[in-house]
């Protein structure tokens, strides 16, 4: 017979026991499958972006971050915007290919947007055939390199209209049913049949309600399965809320499809740095939207702090918590790395639009007050300046932060 165990051993395996079991279950639900975003359709755009290369790098950080859409510009080949009745070059089509089959690879979708009217010298005419051929042999061209889905936007468009298109439509609404509608109609015969998202003229609630003869035939008149691009109550948005959505859906007579303008900086000078947090986007937004893009700022390495916090957002938008998810965003990177960060969101993201500070920029009321803000600048450009691992980021933020210096400096005196 064996020796029975002493009750003090028998305690501390029970312990050690009861230990290995929640470190299990600790591990279990860490290794558990994350909770679906409420959004289906979440992702970003480019700005000012040229050619293919920040698109590339943008996809896999889209994927590790659960965002699954990936929207090309008009501004990143001349063939979708600025020379939009050129085609595009064999070389383009192979990378818009290329990109696409990476994005199918990391479930992200890849979408082309082209604008026919923002730069067109002559202006767009929607009567013309010739201009329509073009317009359906794009999104033929690049449908064939594997991206099936499609923004048109006649967004800052101008919006005069041709002699020939006066006569055939009599309003800028009729003409742009007639040719929305007759796009996507030639789109649907495309295997595998493509979307088309649309961005109109009037793209803020604002512009929308204070044209309601446009708003209402465009509403009235775009087919039901085409989806309708919405800034928000404003261009650049401060809030938008679930009430907001439903405003603009009533009007446009669908679900908008969210194209937020945060953190674009294309108004701003030297394409000033905004990385705070994503604020004021509402808890339960996702059920009254078809889905949600970002306007993120030229700089790509500098987008990916406030891109990170809409991130967090996507997940769980009604348990986000701005800070919280930007002190998320700065642990994504090494230890070593993080003063930095920190001091750069301290610096150019302590406000977002509607605040009375924003944009983030120097606010010395006194020489004092601006040597003082002073080290801080020159603190941050030096320990930006000391790591290769911020060479990215550097290099994006750096012109604003000199400019910054020299306007602290001045100040000084």
């Amino acid at each position: 017979m064996s020796t029975p165990l002493p009750r003090w051993k028998i305690v501390a395996r029970a312990l050690l026991l009861a230990v290995a079991l929640a470190l299990a279950s600790v591990g279990a639900a860490r290794a558990a499958p994350k909770a679906e975003s409420p959004f289906a359709i979440r992702g970003i755009k480019g700005l000012w972006w040229d050619g293919i290369e920040k698109y590339r790098l943008a996809l896999p950080w889209l994927a590790e971050h659960d965002m699954n859409f990936l929207m090309l510009c008009y501004t990143a080949f001349p063939a979708s915007g600025q020379d939009w009745r050129a085609d595009y070059t064999p070389e383009q089509l192979k990378q818009i290919g290329e990109l696409a089959a990476e994005g199918e690879k990391r479930n992200v979708t890849v979408c082309l947007s082209f604008n026919p009217g923002i730069w067109s010298k002559p202006p767009l005419a929607y009567a013309s055939e010739g201009d329509y051929a073009l317009a359906l042999n794009k999104v033929k061209a690049v449908h064939a390199t594997g991206v099936h889905w499609f923004a048109l936007c006649l967004d800052d468009i101008n919006k005069a209209m041709t002699p020939e298109d006066v006569e055939a439509f009599g309003t800028l609404q009729a003409a742009q049913v007639h040719f929305v509608n007759r796009l996507w109609k030639d789109m649907r015969a495309l295997k595998p049949r493509p979307r088309l998202l649309f961005c109109p003229s009037a793209y803020t609630t604002g512009e929308a309600k204070a044209h309601r003869d446009y708003t209402k035939a465009i509403g009235e008149g775009l087919d039901k399965d085409i989806l309708l691009f919405w800034t928000g109550p404003e261009v650049c948005s401060p809030s938008i809320t679930a009430a907001d959505a439903r405003e603009i859906g009533a009007l446009y007579r669908r679900k908008p499809f969210v194209w937020d303008n945060y953190p674009v900086n294309d108004m701003m000078d030297n394409w000033r740095p905004l990385v705070g947090p994503v604020k004021r986007r509402g808890g339960d937004l996702a059920g009254a939207v078809s889905g949600y893009i970002a306007n993120p700022m030229k700089q790509w390495y500098a987008s990916r702090l406030p891109l990170a916090t809409l991130a967090a957002y996507f997940r769980d938008p009604a348990h986000y918590e701005p800070h919280g998810a930007m002190d998320d965003a700065i642990a994504e990177y090494p230890e070593d790395l993080r003063p930095a960060l920190r001091l750069l969101v301290d610096l150019y993201g302590h406000s977002f639009w509607g605040d009375p500070r924003f944009p983030p920029k120097p606010d010395a009321r006194s020489p004092q007050e601006a040597l003082d803000l002073l080290s801080q600048y020159r603190l941050l450009r030096h320990a930006l300046a000391v790591s290769p691992a911020l060479a990215g980021l550097r290099a994006d933020v750096g012109p604003t932060i000199d400019a910054d210096i020299a306007t602290l400096e001045k100040q000084t005196h």
